[in-house]
């Protein structure tokens, strides 16, 4: 194996500077090159922050630096096609947040390039790399749950719930804001990873803070985008599936619990799987490694997102220094499309009232 440097870019100041960049840098065998904002004040303040050599904002003048091999894409979700095609175009391995797109059609479209490309192209649910995560998918492929029965999952956070907070892309729709794309594409492919397809789907979205102070007049803006969510599903191989998404809510809560024929799993809140064999008179933790500790003396900040993360970076820089274009358990752009395709029977099932097939979306649409 080869033990280069890899080069990496990142789109987007966000998100990025409390997770991906700190790990990245946390990452032995990688080296952020440069920082993209459209903000080139902004892009060059967080350089500064993270000793970046380099800082842009004109993605074309980025793209034409030969040492970066990865293109992280971690800005709004109406920017991720046509950054991630500029990516690929280039010849660059891309990284990409999630919501994977806008729509299916998008998100079929930059699956298409990164096969056509040959390059890796990865979606960042990095908590497939969470070690209990992973031990709850070989216990179900040994069998624990049998016959799956059903499964819930919520995701709850304080993140949205203060009025006060300014009008961003987030509240915008067409912009791909809101809590379904935030969050349930993480709880969608968690089941998925887990499970297997999501082949039907019944769902309901919501608004519950409708205006925000615009960030530059303060003068209510009306919020077009969901800050609740909840949906029902059916699974390929059976099972029914329950999802509870919150952004404006008090307090947080996590968790994923499957239940079948012969036992059941949980991850709560804290992170514990838990185990209960049908006819046990207690659930029981299994004991398994947790994800690594932010290393000493970095910035990366002790959040399950980050700390799995961690994992998920160096896993890519092996890839990538062995020159393959997948990595074992990461979701692909095949994934952010099937993803995205749930997210979008979701959304017109909220619109007919009904249940869909998410076969119906279709390949393009």
């Amino acid at each position: 194996m080869s033990d280069r440097t890899i080069g990496v870019g990142i789109l987007g100041t966000g998100f990025a500077r409390t997770t991906q960049i700190p790990c990245f840098q946390a990452t032995p065998g990688v080296e952020i090159v440069g920082l993209l904002s459209r903000n080139m004040t902004r892009a060059y303040d967080v350089a500064q922050e993270f000793g970046v050599r380099r800082a842009f904002d004109d993605l074309d003048r980025m793209l034409k630096v030969e040492e970066i091999e990865l293109v992280v894409v971690s800005t709004p979700p109406h920017l991720h096609l046509p950054q991630t095609l500029a990516a690929l175009k280039a010849g660059k391995h891309v990284l990409c947040e999630k919501p994977t797109a806008l729509h299916a059609g998008e998100a079929w479209e930059m699956w298409q390039a990164a096969q056509r490309a040959g390059k890796l192209h990865l979606l960042d649910h990095e908590l497939r790399f969470n070690p209990r995560r992973v031990r709850m998918k070989e216990m179900i492929a040994e069998g624990f749950i049998g016959t799956v029965w059903n499964v819930e999952v919520r995701l709850e956070g304080l993140f949205r719930t203060d009025p006060a907070r300014a009008w961003s892309w987030w509240s915008d729709a067409a912009q791909g804001g809101g809590v379904l794309g935030a969050l349930g594409s993480h709880t969608v492919d968690a089941v998925r990873a887990l499970l297997g397809e999501i082949v039907e789907v019944r769902g309901h979205l919501a608004t519950m803070i409708k205006t925000r102070p615009d960030p530059n007049t303060s003068e209510p803006r009306p919020v077009t985008s969901d800050d609740y969510a909840v949906l029902w599903g059916r699974l390929a191989g059976g099972g029914e599936v329950s999802m509870h998404l919150a952004a404006a809510v008090r307090e947080t809560d996590s968790k994923i619990a499957i239940h079948g024929s012969k036992g059941s799993l949980k991850i709560g809140e804290n992170g514990t799987l838990w185990s209960r064999a049908a006819g046990a008179e207690a659930w029981g933790e299994v004991i398994c490694d947790d994800a690594p500790l932010p290393p000493a003396g970095s910035k990366v900040p002790d959040t399950p997102w980050a700390r799995a993360f961690l994992t998920y970076a160096a896993a890519i820089r092996d890839a990538l220094q062995r020159g393959k274009t997948t990595v074992p358990g990461a979701a692909t752009f095949e994934d952010g499309w099937r993803n995205q395709r749930v997210l979008d029977a979701v959304r017109e099932s909220d619109r007919r009232g009904d249940w869909i097939a998410v076969d119906s979306i279709g390949p393009h649409a």
